[in-house]
């Protein structure tokens, strides 16, 4: 019944509790369209709208007012933008700005005192669950902080933006909250003024993010787009003579361009197309500043990317591994190891104890699973190039490996780095030849908190077969390894000890190197 009432509204039109509606053609033409079409049978499902308005009159906020306020505020300014050629997806904007608070309704507990803290997390769970992860990305990084963050894309500027304009009022003698739209100075004046224990610090950060939301405003500005929902067309821009400029203005367009270079940059990866041509033109380059160039973009931009692009990234770099210049194999491995850390879009705000303490959630879990799905993929396409390739070339790759190990491991949380460990112990256990030795000095890269006690005796009886009847290089590498194991955790040193001891060095030259490490993981002079 109260959906029946929701769904017929007065005539005139009330930016707090009516939606702004969607093109079609704006759908048809979105990167999330099927997200986007998700998403509307999901807030149907679910009876979010009557949740929303349930919880004006039993929450001590307006949930629904917010909501649909920030909605508005970033749809139409989003739409106005993409009229002045901004590359803005409306549905995009849409679907986060009406689902940025809905973790709101999942705080519950002793979670429920901390809403304004925990809110994001349950927000990110509930796209996640549902199959929306690029929704849900935007909608939920909404916060002021999240600006301070040097790459958002356009969606995520407008929804924050919105969300720091739309404020609630409370009223001291019957508690409740009225909701209404600021202009930026405005809103930025009311947080100042209900915020009590602002210290110097705290005051520098709450600064920093407004400036950034006041030259994201002046950027709109300048390119015609007005910020008040009264206006529904864009404004004459004049054209002034950059030589005519004052220090300000010459100060405020370099601004304008630096923000419309990152959007347009950001809009790039987002986009499969675009996307894909930057990709073709890296592999054309040929020159060693160009390449390095197009290296330090995808470094950069890496974690904006979509899942599909980052597996296409995945395989460029995977064919820089063959370049002769080491320093672009280097490079290319490292951002390899990055994007395996982060191989889909990640959560990065506070969680609720018991997301910390406990297991994740069936979501995350099913993330990382694809993770080390492509972690041991790419163990393996190191460990055996295709025939096809020249000795030379192959050895690049397989050398290659202990460097994108080493990112990965820098890179990843700590609760992901033990499944992504695990595809490593599991090919050294079974490794021959050649490879042990790539093994081996991938191993070394892996911190050895990170190695589950279980594991640790296969991994010493591997190491230990090494020393027995490797090659030189590969019982160095065998020492090297066993030398930080015992160094970093204790419990292995007695096992340790007795397997050097047992361990003989090998005739000719490279003997006294052998020894001297010997030596030193036994703790001699």
């Amino acid at each position: 019944m109260l959906e029946l009432v929701l769904d017929h509204r007065a005539e005139t039109f009330d930016p707090l509790l009516d939606l702004l509606p969607l093109q079609e053609e704006e759908i048809a033409g979105s990167r999330v369209k099927d997200q986007y079409l998700r998403f509307l049978r999901q807030v149907q499902n679910d009876h979010i709208p009557a949740l929303l308005t349930l919880g004006r009159e039993l929450m001590p906020f307006d949930p629904a007012s917010h909501t649909v306020g920030v909605h508005n505020v970033a749809l139409h300014i989003g739409a106005l933008a993409r009229q002045a050629g901004l590359d803005v997806d409306l549905p995009l904007v849409r679907a986060a700005a009406f689902g940025h608070d809905i973790g709101k309704f999942g705080c519950r507990g002793e979670d429920a005192r901390r809403i304004p803290y925990l809110h994001y997390y349950y927000t990110w769970q509930w796209f996640r669950a549902h199959e929306m992860e690029e929704i849900g990305y935007i909608s939920a990084n909404h916060s002021t902080w999240d600006l301070e963050f040097e790459n958002l894309p356009v969606e995520s500027l407008l929804l924050i933006y919105a969300d720091f304009r739309v404020r609630g009022v409370r009223d001291p003698e019957t508690g409740r909250e009225t909701m209404a739209i600021y202009s930026l100075t405005e809103a930025y004046e009311a947080i100042f003024s209900k915020l009590y224990d602002m210290t110097p610090e705290k005051k520098r950060r709450y600064e920093t993010v407004y400036y950034k939301l006041l030259d994201f405003q002046r950027f709109l500005e300048s390119k015609g787009v007005p910020t008040d929902l009264h206006w529904t067309e864009l404004r004459r821009l004049e054209d002034p003579d950059p030589a005519l400029l004052s220090p300000e203005q010459a100060l405020q367009a370099l601004r304008n361009m630096t923000l419309s270079h990152s959007i347009r940059l950001m809009g790039m990866v987002s986009r499969e197309e675009s996307f894909t041509q930057l990709l073709e033109q890296t592999k054309r380059e040929k020159s060693q500043p160009g390449i390095r160039t197009y290296l330090h973009l995808l470094e950069e931009y890496n974690p904006y990317l979509t899942v599909e692009n980052k597996r296409k990234t995945l395989a460029l770099l995977y064919e820089l591994l063959m370049h002769p210049e080491g320093d672009v194999r280097r490079k290319a491995g490292q951002i390899m190891g990055m994007i395996l850390a982060n191989s889909g879009p990640k959560y990065r705000k506070e969680r609720p104890s018991a997301a910390l303490d406990g297991e994740p959630p069936p979501a995350m879990m099913a993330l990382l699973e694809e993770t080390v799905s492509l972690w041991r993929q790419y163990i393996l396409q190191c460990l055996h190039p295709d025939r096809k390739l020249s000795s030379k070339h192959a050895q690049r790759i397989s050398n290659s490996l202990k460097t994108i190990c080493g990112s990965l491991f820098a890179h990843c949380d700590e609760k992901e780095a033990r499944p992504l460990a695990e595809p490593l112990l599991e090919e050294l256990r079974q490794a021959e030849g050649s490879d042990r030795f790539v093994l081996a000095d991938a191993l070394y890269q892996v911190p050895c908190a990170f190695w589950p006690a279980e594991t640790l005796p296969s991994m010493l009886d591997a190491l230990e077969n090494m020393l027995k009847d490797g090659d030189l290089s590969l019982r160095l590498a065998a020492l090297r390894c066993l030398e930080r194991l015992r160094t970093q955790r204790p419990e292995t040193a007695s096992r340790i000890r007795s397997v050097v001891e047992n361990s003989s060095a090998p005739a000719g030259e490279g003997s006294l190197a052998f020894a001297g490490m010997r030596a030193g993981v036994l703790g001699q002079p």
